[in-house]
């Protein structure tokens, strides 16, 4: 985490090159203001700002380090392309973690398949068709540890101690950084 948590300069001196992580960063420090990402939400587009984004990132790869993932672990991401998934990918970067990322169409044998090979210890799922992708394809491996959901339709009578919500997960972040 010394690379999200040092000035951009520092970090680049410190592990002796540029990462994405470190770009983000030195945008969010020399531009805070300005426009990094756009998403529609509900048919309106709604603006994030690099400052916005890094403060994001950097609670997202604090929750990360609250998990225990740790240098070189896999965290996988399965969704549409969205803000999460950048703010999640960025993050793992900070922290050093491997993003693996999963197509939202994959099927069952697929999402089974990637997993147990890549063996992450975290996987973000947009929704309640891609969290019963791991629930129901039986991918219950002792390497996954939570389940990030980003939307939260469908999910509330959902029982397993591994789910956690993205508003949750970001809270945990912060709670860690503070």
């Amino acid at each position: 985490m010394a690379v999200a948590a040092a000035s951009s300069s520092s970090a680049r001196a410190h592990i002796g090159c540029t990462t994405v992580a470190t770009l983000a960063q030195d945008w969010a420090e020399r531009r805070p203001a300005q426009v990094a990402m756009r998403q529609k939400h509900h048919g309106v587009w709604r603006e994030a700002t690099w400052g916005e984004v890094w403060d994001e990132v950097m609670a997202a790869a604090h929750g990360l380090l609250a998990l225990d993932v740790e240098v070189g672990d896999r965290v996988a991401i399965q969704s549409l392309d969205r803000t999460e998934w950048v703010v999640m990918d960025l993050a793992a970067s900070a922290i050093r973690a491997v993003t693996v990322g999963l197509y939202p169409a994959n099927p069952i044998a697929e999402v089974e398949y990637t997993l147990a090979d890549c063996g992450p210890r975290v996987l973000v799922a947009e929704d309640q068709e891609q969290v019963d992708k791991v629930l129901d394809g039986g991918v219950a491996g002792a390497a996954l540890e939570k389940i990030i959901y980003i939307e939260d339709r469908g999910l509330a009578r959902y029982s397993d101690e591994r789910l956690i919500s993205w508003e949750a997960f970001l809270e945990l972040g912060r709670r860690h950084q503070a």
